[in-house]
C-alpha cells in the first residue's frame, strides 16, 4: 500500500475519527488478522462467522495499529479508532484508490 495519512484514509474510505487518533499519522500497511497488525498498519476489525476482530483490537493497537472497525463494534470500544459505516466496503475503497495510484498492470 502507498503510505497515507490517517486523514488521507478517513477521506478515501468515507470514515470519521474516534478518540484520539491523530490525523498526521501516516499508514503504509493494512491487515485483518491482528498478528499481521504493526506500527504504520491500518487493522480492519470486520466481523467474521464465528467473532468479530474488534475483539482483537487490543492486541494490534498493542503493536501500534490504527483500527478501523463498523459502529455496532465500535459502541462497545473504549479506544481511539476509525468507524466506517461498512468496513468491508472501506477496505475495498482504499485498495481502489491505491490501486489508482499504481503504474501496475492489471489484467
Amino acid at each position: 500500500m502507498f503510505a497515507r495519512t490517517i486523514q488521507q484514509c478517513c477521506e478515501i474510505t468515507e470514515s470519521r475519527l474516534r478518540g484520539d487518533v491523530p490525523n498526521d499519522h501516516v499508514v503504509q500497511d493494512v491487515a485483518i488478522d491482528s498478528r499481521h497488525a504493526g506500527e504504520g498498519t491500518l487493522f480492519f476489525a470486520l466481523p467474521g462467522a464465528r467473532t468479530h476482530g474488534i475483539e482483537f483490537a487490543v492486541e494490534a493497537m498493542r503493536n501500534g495499529a490504527v483500527v478501523i472497525t463498523d459502529e455496532e463494534a465500535a459502541s462497545h470500544w473504549d479506544g481511539p479508532l476509525i468507524v466506517a459505516e461498512d468496513p468491508r466496503l472501506a477496505l475495498h475503497q482504499l485498495a481502489l484508490s491505491n490501486r489508482r495510484q499504481s503504474d501496475a498492470l492489471v489484467i
